[in-house]
C-alpha cells in the first residue's frame, strides 16, 4: 500500500446550492477548465469511482442550468499514489491548460502542493495533508480532522489513568499528524507507541508485546489494512482492552473483516455529523441506478464549491471563499481563514453492530 489517507462520512444534498459573497462577481476565463484527480484504481477504487461520479453529476447539472456557460473538466486517476498522482498532474497542466483542480487523495495533494501553490493554481481537496495548514489556494471541501483528533485524546485521557493505553498508527506523514493531534489531547505519554509500515506482514510479534503491559485502553489510527490485523490479533487474548478509533476507522472494512459484529460490540470511534439530502440521493439514482457513497456526495460538493468560489485573480478567490456559503450535498460549507472547512464531530460506540450514541 503506498502513502494515502481518505475517510468515511455522508451523503446529502441540495440541487440548487445558496452561495454569499462579499465583493464583486467572480471572474472567469472564456473556457473553464478544470482538471479533476480522482483515486479510480487501487485500494481505494471504489471511492475514487464514486467521487468522479459526484464531480460528474454536479458538471451535468451546472451545464444544464448554465447553457451559455463554457466550463469544461478532465478527469484523471492517481490510484491513490503520489508518482501517479505527480503524472496525472502534470498531463492536466500541459495537456489541458487547467484553470483549477479538483483532488481526491493526500499523495497527490502532497506531492503537487508546492507547484499548485507556487503557480495560486486553486485547488478543492478532499483528504488531508500531511502539513500545517496556511494560507494559500488549496480549499479542504471535507472538514478538518485537527479537532477531531485532539478530542479522541481527550477522550482517552478522561479513561485512563495516565499509564495503562497503547497507541498503534501507521508510518505515513499525514497520520502522523492525526497522532499529534491526538497526543495533544491525550496530554501524555502513552505505555508504548507502535509504528506499522504500510507492507507490514507480520502483526502477532508487535500486538503480543503491546498487550504484555495489559493495557486498560487501545487507541489505534490506522488504515483499515493495517488495523484490522491489529484487531485480529487483540481479538486473541481472553480479555480485551478498551478499543479506540479515531477518524481513519472504515466501517466497511471492518464488518467485512468481522462478519459476527459482537467482535466489535463497544468499540469506540470518532465520527464526523453529517447529513444526507434526499434530493441528491435522488438524483444520483436517477443517474446511475445506484445509491451515492458518501464519498460520491463530497465529489459532487467539490465541484460546486469550485464553481461557487472560483476567480482567476487567487486573492480575489481568496475572499471569495472566506465569506462562501454553500447548502451542499454534505450539509453547510464555510471556510475558515486558511481554507479549512469547520466540521462538527462526536465519539460514538458500535451497539449491536452499528454506530450509536453513547448513552
Amino acid at each position: 500500500m503506498k502513502n494515502k489517507s481518505i475517510y468515511a462520512i455522508i451523503v446529502a444534498i441540495l440541487v440548487v446550492a445558496t452561495v454569499i459573497f462579499a465583493g464583486g462577481r467572480a471572474s472567469k476565463p472564456e473556457t473553464l477548465n478544470i482538471g479533476v484527480i480522482s483515486s479510480e484504481t487501487g485500494d481505494f477504487g471504489a471511492i475514487g469511482q464514486a467521487f468522479s461520479r459526484g464531480v460528474q453529476l454536479a458538471y451535468d447539472q451546472h451545464v444544464q442550468k448554465n447553457v451559455d456557460a463554457d466550463v469544461k473538466i478532465h478527469i484523471e486517476d492517481d490510484g491513490s499514489e503520489s508518482k501517479k498522482g505527480l503524472s496525472a498532474y502534470n498531463k492536466l497542466i500541459s495537456l489541458h491548460k487547467i484553470d483549477g483542480l479538483i483532488n481526491l487523495s493526500s499523495p497527490t495533494i502532497n506531492i503537487v502542493y508546492d507547484s499548485v501553490t507556487k503557480s495560486n493554481l486553486p485547488v478543492i481537496q478532499l483528504g488531508e495533508q500531511d502539513r500545517t495548514p496556511a494560507k494559500d489556494t488549496v480549499y479542504q471541501v471535507y472538514p478538518t480532522q485537527d479537532a477531531p483528533e485532539v478530542a479522541v485524546g481527550k477522550f482517552v485521557k478522561d479513561r485512563s489513568n495516565g499509564n495503562d493505553t497503547v497507541l498503534f498508527y501507521t508510518n505515513d506523514t499525514t497520520v502522523v499528524k492525526f497522532v499529534d493531534n491526538i497526543k495533544k489531547g491525550y496530554e501524555g505519554s502513552f505505555v508504548e507507541e507502535f509504528k506499522l509500515d504500510l507492507n507490514q506482514k507480520e502483526y502477532a510479534t508487535i500486538v503480543a508485546k503491546a498487550m504484555a503491559h495489559k493495557p486498560k485502553n487501545i487507541v489505534i489510527s490506522a488504515y483499515s489494512t493495517s488495523g484490522v490485523r491489529v484487531l485480529q490479533e487483540v481479538l486473541k487474548y481472553p480479555e480485551r482492552p478498551t478499543i479506540i478509533f479515531d477518524l481513519i476507522y472504515d466501517g466497511t472494512e471492518y464488518v467485512k473483516a468481522f462478519p459476527k459484529l459482537q467482535a466489535l460490540e463497544g468499540v469506540y470511534v470518532m465520527t464526523l455529523k453529517q447529513s444526507v439530502d434526499p434530493v441528491f440521493v435522488s438524483a444520483y439514482k436517477e443517474k446511475y441506478g445506484a445509491e451515492p457513497s458518501v464519498f460520491a456526495a463530497y465529489g459532487f460538493d467539490a465541484f460546486n464549491t469550485f464553481i461557487a468560489g472560483y476567480d482567476s485573480d487567487a486573492s480575489d478567490m481568496s475572499k471569495n471563499m472566506k465569506n462562501l456559503s454553500l447548502s451542499g450535498a454534505t450539509g453547510s460549507i464555510t471556510f475558515n481563514e486558511l481554507g479549512l472547512r469547520q466540521p462538527e464531530f462526536e465519539m460514538k460506540v458500535i451497539k449491536d453492530g452499528v454506530l450509536s450514541a453513547i448513552q
